[in-house]
């Protein structure tokens, strides 16, 4: 007997909710009311995000780049930041249709490490 198209997709949407790990996961105090359209305001107020990390994901790209490469922020921390915001939004949006955190946070070790031996970030300067 073959599933429904509602149980697949109720069955991926579990399997990617399951990657988003617990402490991630936006208290239900903090819950916007459904009839509620702007939700910008629940990652600065959900508790999940650092005061650093609201700074580092509410800054341009291209200043975020020049922390990067200057050191003042770390791949790992600008990763951890960004991912916690996109599981925020998944939780509010279902905007996710596939996680990579843990990927995520092995390519920003990787990154660190060649900063920290080489000088210079990967790729053009």
């Amino acid at each position: 007997m073959s599933s429904s198209w509602s149980d697949i997709a109720a069955k991926k949407r579990k399997a990617t909710f399951d990657k988003i790990p617990q402490k991630w996961i936006i208290p239900k105090n903090t819950l916007p009311d459904d009839s509620e359209r702007n939700v910008l305001a629940v990652a600065a107020n959900c508790d999940i995000l650092t005061e650093r990390e609201i700074l580092i994901t509410e800054t341009g790209m291209a200043d975020v780049l020049q922390n990067l490469r200057r050191g003042e922020w770390t791949a790992r921390e600008v990763t951890e930041a960004i991912c916690k915001r996109a599981a925020i939004a998944h939780q509010l949006t279902n905007c996710l249709t596939e996680i990579f955190f843990d990927e995520a946070h092995a390519r920003a070790r990787e990154l660190d490490d060649h900063l920290r031996e080489h000088g210079e970030p990967v790729g053009p300067v």
